[in-house]
């Protein structure tokens, strides 16, 4: 192990960091090495970068820096020692600037470092390199990101021990519960780089710490391919005030095994899902051709558009405030009015940005469309199109959009197949009701005991379902899944949640396939090389896992349990997500995974499968007697 402290902000205050640090060190050391993070040097007007904010007894001798001491730049003095230091260097004995980015072993570590803030106009670049606004030191470049994805991309790389930014990434908030956010940030979710967020996705940290907030915050871990990520964010060493002081520590001690002596990390019983894997990356400016293939005044589908300094802003979430506004978009420019149109004493959803200048609203047009706000995906345009078309007040022409549900549908409807109150519903077929869910056969199905679980009140989805309802359903999966060992089978479990044209008649259905214990083996295998043709990308879930706690109720998605190993805890469950985009999924790739996986793909099509009612009738009656002692609450 290698035993280490991190540091906050300085800001200049240097002399009080390393008195900090001496006192720790002959108290609880010896530490290897001191890493800094968020601001460390302040000084503006020196044009020394040594000798700025601090630092002068130290290079003069007069004072001696306690630790070994590593630190990135993100502070407003920064700009001339990255400028004048790019790839860093000693600027006094003990006193190391890593530079813009990179990657360096330090004292056995291999830590991964990114100095700078995000600035959207100095990011983008052409195909070139040419920036799109005038060069300024601070602020990193997609180059600097760049020299990180290329060493993520090299054989055998599995991560690095530890990751350094100045700032917080983008989207760390996904898959908490507000709870879990830091309290003392005013709006914690709009905190954070989408090139850090990058970063933290391409590098995959054991640890990963980060400044400028002036708050201290441990995040949940979250997954890795081998290991877990913890992200710790660090307060600041001259704290506006003695409470602040107090509650957010600028100094944090710990033991780092390195990954290459790591084997396989045990995932702690609260670790999330990445919160990065979908965080859309910072835009980038076109590239030269495809910018002349477009005709001035017009976007690249050939519309026609007046540039001007206002900005339509649609998709926003109701509760999204103004401050909100002004915070997300005061990155691109100066802002000088935001207006949210209230109707019937409702926010209608949509905004709109004065900037002071229309190069600053078209920056924050290229560079912020399609970026989450308060867990929505917003849109922008040029105001002039918006009020001109209200049909497209919240995107596309309502002929070419369909809208999730915002609120579960719970009223029966006399289209859906699965409302009990529907005279249509073949009733033959139901084998077990509980007390919130009830199971049928399948219509169709690919093999005789292919059953689905689905809910007595009608909601469109699992996300949608209350509490006690999603308790019932998971008791339910666990006898199936017991009732189905007993018969040396396995089970392959998947929902599908698409909005229908007709949203109303949706109706939760989670589909549970018995499979032989032989194939359950190539289960996974055979699901991820499905997804792989079908341009579906899966991310694993922890076997505890709860899709309730990573997605939004809106959020289309197919999710899939398999069957997983078998540990000194008990057998776990191998679950798989993917967040379908838009409203484009293969209607029948759950039974087409499960059909495969059981080696008959010609029984994906559920019509080429009906039989006839008397045999359902036999099949439904022989289930509820050999499930009977299995059902949840049974005596």
């Amino acid at each position: 192990m290698v035993k280490i402290l991190v540091a906050g902000d300085s800001s200049g205050s240097i002399a009080q960091l390393f008195s900090r640090v001496e006192t720790v060190n002959k108290q609880h050391g010896p530490f290897a090495a001191l890493l800094c993070v968020g601001a460390f040097m302040q000084d503006l007007s020196s044009t020394d970068p040594s000798r700025s904010s601090g630092l002068a007894p130290y290079v003069s001798g007069e004072k001696k820096v306690p630790l070994p001491t590593y630190f990135v730049e993100g502070g407003s003095g920064g700009g001339a020692l990255l400028h004048a230091m790019p790839d860093g260097g000693e600027l006094c004995e003990n006193v190391t600037f890593l530079g813009r980015s990179g990657i360096r072993e330090i004292c056995g570590l291999q830590v991964a470092y990114l100095s700078g803030i995000y600035d959207p106009l100095s990011y983008r670049v052409d195909e070139d390199g040419n920036a799109a606004a005038a060069y300024t030191g601070l602020a990193y470049r997609e180059t600097d990101i760049q020299r990180l994805h290329e060493i993520s991309k090299q054989d055998g790389f599995r991560g690095v021990d530890v990751l350094l930014t100045s700032e917080w990434p983008k989207g760390y908030q996904h898959f908490l519960t507000p709870e879990l956010l830091p309290a003392d940030l005013t709006l914690p979710t709009t905190v954070g780089s989408p090139a850090v967020a990058a970063v933290a996705l391409q590098m995959r940290p054991r640890y990963h710490f980060a400044g400028m907030e002036g708050v201290f915050y441990q995040r949940l871990p979250y997954q890795n391919d081998s290991h877990v990520t913890r992200l710790i964010c660090m307060g600041k060493v001259n704290a506006a005030s003695p409470e602040m002081a107090k509650k957010h520590k600028f100094l944090h001690a710990l033991n780092v095994t390195p990954l290459t002596a790591l084997d396989k990390e045990q995932q702690p019983p609260n670790t999330t899902v990445n919160p990065y894997s979908n965080v859309p990356e910072p835009p980038k400016q076109a590239p030269k051709r495809a910018r002349e293939e477009n005709p001035p005044g017009q976007d690249q589908h050939g519309t026609e558009f007046a540039r001007s300094k206002r900005l339509y802003v649609g998709n926003l979430n109701y509760k999204t405030q103004e401050l909100t506004l002004q915070r997300f978009f005061s990155q691109a420019g100066a802002i000088t009015n935001i207006a949210i149109p209230i109707k019937d004493g409702r926010p209608r959803g949509m905004a709109f940005i004065d900037f002071e200048t229309e190069e600053q609203a078209e920056a924050a047009l290229a560079t912020l469309n399609g970026s989450e706000i308060d867990g929505r995906m917003i849109r922008i345009g040029y105001a002039a199109n918006a009020e001109g078309d209200r049909s497209r007040d919240d995107g596309p022409p309502r002929k070419q959009q369909r809208s999730y549900l915002s609120e579960p549908v719970v009223t029966p409807h006399a289209d859906c197949w699965f409302c009990l109150s529907n005279p249509k519903v073949e009733k033959h077929l139901i084998v077990s009701i509980g007390e919130n869910i009830y199971v049928a056969l399948a219509k169709g199905g690919i093999v005789p005991q292919h059953v689905l679980l689905l809910p007595i009140t009608h909601y469109p989805s699992y996300l949608a379902v209350p509490d006690d309802v999603a308790k019932e359903i998971e008791q339910y999966k666990d006898a199936l899944r017991s009732f189905f060992a007993s018969q040396n089978q396995e089970v392959v479990i998947f929902e599908r949640n698409v909005p229908m044209s007709n949203s109303s008649a949706m109706h939760m259905n989670i589909q549970v396939v018995p499979i032989p214990k032989e194939a359950a083996s190539e289960a996974r295998p055979t699901a991820e090389s499905m997804g792989h043709a079908n341009r579906i990308n899966f991310e694993s879930l922890p076997s505890d896992g709860d899709i309730r706690t990573v997605l939004p109720p809106s959020e289309p998605y197919f999710y899939l349990e398999l069957p997983g190993l078998n540990t000194a805890k008990g057998k776990l469950t191998e679950k798989l997500l993917h967040r379908i985009s838009g409203t484009r999924h293969p209607l029948q790739f759950g039974r087409d995974v499960a059909a495969h996986i059981l080696g008959m793909p010609d029984r994906a099509d559920w019509k080429a499968c009906r039989i006839s009612s008397d045999e359902e009738q036999k099949i439904a009656s022989a289930f509820k007697k050999q499930f009977k002692p299995f059902q949840p609450n049974s005596s």
